[in-house]
């Protein structure tokens, strides 16, 4: 990779570690002794965790609340930190890290991830050719967090709150996912390629994971 297409920098120093990626499905169990692991979250999946999360990988557009997903999610930053931040960008935002402290929620460091590169490092890391750089064109956020966590040289990672049904644990009512198929390409491609377990049978059963 070039430089303008290496991967994230605040992903650098998963290499070697133990991981736990926490998504936000309903059901969600998370492993234990996980806080001994290094912790990369998605959106609003901090929420219960033992301890603050070493990376969170965060749509920077859901500061808008435009969506009953983002007013759930906002809600939930309150009070809430993160060593690292990877901000996925998809537009032309320049106040979103202020906002996001205006909910509460903080941060040490952060990076911004716009779409087209993301797009690019999906193609760089799978050879998948995304159809477009947001909504349901791309990846969602935690498919992209399990594979920036592997691609940095993580030794082990478990998934926590992964699916590919509908539904959020911390929203009561059902809410849709948008991103199916290009997810299922990414954890079909990390069965294949990185040491992935998942607290999640049906996603076991689906991709050839190990249990925890």
């Amino acid at each position: 990779m070039n430089k303008e297409e290496a991967l994230p920098s605040v992903f650098g120093f998963v290499a070697g570690r133990h991981c736990t990626v926490f998504g936000s499905a309903p059901g969600r169990l998370p492993p234990t002794g996980y806080a001994r692991n290094t912790i990369v979250c998605v959106n609003g999946s901090g929420l219960g965790l033992e301890r603050h999360a070493d990376i969170t990988v965060m749509g920077a557009q859901i500061c808008r609340a435009a969506t009953r997903t983002c007013r759930h999610t906002l809600r939930n930053l309150g009070g809430r930190y993160s060593e690292r931040m990877l901000w996925v960008h998809p537009g032309e935002m320049k106040d979103f890290e202020d906002r996001y402290r205006d909910f509460g929620f903080d941060w040490r460091e952060s990076e911004v991830l716009r779409s087209e590169r993301r797009r690019v490092l999906v193609r760089q890391l799978t050879g998948y050719e995304l159809p477009g750089l947001t909504g349901p064109s791309a990846p969602s956020n935690g498919a992209l967090a399990a594979l920036l966590t592997a691609t940095s040289g993580a030794s082990r990672i478990d998934l926590c709150g992964f699916s590919l049904t509908s539904g959020h644990f911390y929203i009561a009512d059902d809410t849709v996912r948008n991103h199916v198929d290009h997810d299922e390409y990414i954890f079909d491609w990390l069965s294949r390629h990185a040491p992935v377990h998942a607290t999640d049978a049906a996603m076991r059963d689906r991709f050839g994971f190990q249990a925890p």
